[in-house]
């Protein structure tokens, strides 16, 4: 089973509310606020793939345990069979003794009225006057002996015959007790092998069950971070995150960091974001403030930068008409400005910067 990791990094986030407090401006506040929401958003991930395999896992519980019940009443049954098999055996050898002692008593039954016929057939042999009283006693004797030896020797037959068809039962029996045992002793295993199965579940759903637990725990504390965090930027600046500075989404022509500057044609640091759109879209003002600049800045050409408190300041460059003046107040989402190509500029975009303390900063920390 995969054991969940929690990165060293996110243990440190963890504790970011004594982070930001420290912090040194509302920018940093700003990336740790994002960081944390990342790393949320990816333990939320982690949390949900984590829920899927626990309900996963339960299921599976539930078809081992099944499975379990199933190899048990079959388990039962068949010890119900050999039961009832080794109690016919038991019956069946008890008859088996009786007939052979009643087998025995006919053999000796049968051996004296052989005997005796014998005996009776010598003394009429020696009868020589065959029409004699003697003679028809003699007769007499002879079919009387003969009736009887032939029913003692029907009875020992029987008797006989009956001793081979139960053995042949309990040859039967017996063969039938040994494959029930065998078939026992493997579903025996195999009910041992479903319990030992199950039991490996059961444990890896608690170990499961245990890491949702603090996973959970973790994000409920990642949450409790951002709030945290969320309330300082509001307290110092009103607001938590900009507004997109445009009316129009438009297209990255060019990101923040070095780049080849189309003008210079050098390498050179680019201090914002440009926006490529068509001349005269609305320039929304990304959070409310003051406005400070309001002028034709030379190379940023028409430029508008607003104050928006605790030494967070935004630019936005290159307008075709600057429609604020500075001192005004203005809200998050206002218009300011329309998209031109004035100053150093190869074709209408907004250049957009953000600033911290008169230094630029990734203006992505703030765009969401």
């Amino acid at each position: 089973m995969r054991r969940l990791i929690i990165p060293a990094v996110l243990v440190i986030v963890l504790f970011v509310p004594s982070i930001a407090s420290g912090a040194d401006n509302s920018t940093t506040m700003r990336q740790v606020y994002n960081e944390v929401q990342t790393l949320m958003a990816d333990m939320e991930a982690e949390l949900e793939a984590l829920e899927n395999q626990q309900e996963a896992l339960v299921q599976e519980l539930k078809v081992e345990q099944q499975q379990l019940e199933t190899v048990q009443e079959q388990t039962a049954e068949i010890e119900t069979a050999l039961e009832q098999v080794s109690n016919e055996i038991t019956s069946l050898k008890a008859e088996l003794k009786y007939e052979d002692e009643t087998v025995e008593v006919d053999s000796e039954y049968y051996q004296e009225t052989l005997a005796q016929l014998n005996k009776t057939v010598d003394l009429a042999a020696k009868s020589v006057a065959p029409l004699s009283k003697s003679s028809l006693f003699f007769d007499y004797l002879l079919y009387v002996g003969t009736r009887t030896h032939y029913q003692a020797a029907e009875q020992y037959q029987a008797g006989h015959d009956r001793m081979q068809s139960l053995q042949e039962t309990l040859a039967d029996l017996e063969k039938t007790q040994e494959q029930l045992q065998a078939e026992l002793t493997q579903y025996q295993e195999k009910e041992e092998a479903g319990r030992r199965a199950l039991a490996a579940k059961q444990q890896e759903s608690a170990e499961l069950h245990q890491q949702v637990s603090e996973l959970k725990r973790s994000v409920y504390r990642q949450a409790s971070a951002a709030w945290h965090l969320e309330r300082q930027l509001k307290a110092k600046l009103g607001f938590v995150e900009f507004v997109w500075p445009l009316a129009e989404k438009g297209r990255i022509s060019s990101e923040y960091g070095m780049r080849f500057h189309p003008i210079y044609e050098e390498e050179r640091f680019h201090t914002g974001v440009d926006f490529a759109v068509n001349s005269g879209v609305p320039i929304r003002a990304a959070a409310e403030g003051t406005v400070v600049v309001s002028e034709d800045a030379n190379g940023y050409g028409l430029t508008v930068v607003i104050e928006h408190g605790d030494g967070l300041s935004t630019l936005y460059a290159h307008a075709s008409k600057l429609l604020v003046k500075p001192g005004q107040k203005v809200r998050a989402g206002e218009t300011i400005a329309l998209v031109g190509s004035t100053g150093l500029s190869t074709g209408p975009h907004l250049h957009f910067e953000v600033r911290q303390d008169q230094q630029h900063v990734d203006p992505w920390i703030w765009l969401s």
